[in-house]
Formats: structure tokens, C-alpha cells, sequence
């Protein structure tokens, strides 16, 4: 229910009350994913990458087998600048099949600007 308000305020581009019901929406039972994935998007969306990346991690710790999210990951530790932490990714990236020729060209950059 709070997911799809949420939805709703969403569409109407109301960041701020979209969010309102996404964290109602986790609140009242943190195992729907769906709350944490739109909430990201939205921190996403506004630069918000701590929150972003908050959010993301919190559905990964639901359910361990959303490896599509180690992409926008990977993407958000490079907007922040947290190349180790965005490589890491970058590599479960490779290993989940995700994004791949992208992820091995990032992770081909990252070698070549910070050898080991």
C-alpha cells in the first residue's frame, strides 16, 4: 500500500512525499523490497548517494540474490569518489554477469590509474 502512494507522489514528481511513504512503507515491514528500490531512485535521482546507496544495500540485505544492484553500486561509489569501494563492485559486476563490458572497462581504468 505505501509503496504504491508512494508511486503516486512519485509520477506527480513530489520527491519529498514519495519518500514519506516509502519509509512508512519500511517501517511497516522492512522485507518489501520494492520500498527500498524506489526510495534509492529517488536519493539517486536528487544526488543523494549516501542515502542512495543506504537504501540499496538495506534491499541486498533482504535478498541476497538482487546482484543487479551491484551495477548501480558500482555507479554511485564512482559518483562519490570511493573508487575501492566502486571497483569491488565493479568486480561482482563481472562475477554476477552484470553489465559486463562496461564493468571490465571501468575495472581496466581504475588499474590503470591507481596501480597496485
Amino acid at each position: 500500500m505505501y509503496y504504491y502512494q508512494g508511486n503516486i507522489y512519485n509520477e506527480q514528481n513530489d520527491d519529498n512525499a514519495a519518500l514519506d511513504f516509502y519509509q512508512a512503507g519500511i517501517n511497516y515491514n522492512k522485507e518489501i523490497i520494492l520500498n527500498y528500490l524506489a526510495a534509492a531512485e529517488i536519493y539517486n535521482r536528487i544526488n543523494n548517494y549516501d542515502k542512495a546507496i543506504e537504501m540499496y544495500q538495506a534491499a541486498l540485505n533482504q535478498d541476497h540474490s538482487l546482484s543487479s544492484l551491484y551495477y548501480d553500486l558500482a555507479l554511485l561509489y564512482d559518483k562519490k569518489g570511493e573508487i575501492l569501494k566502486a571497483y569491488h563492485y565493479w568486480e561482482r559486476c563481472v562475477n554476477s554477469g552484470i553489465e559486463t563490458a562496461k564493468a571490465r572497462e571501468r575495472i581496466m581504468n581504475i588499474r590503470k590509474k591507481y596501480p597496485e
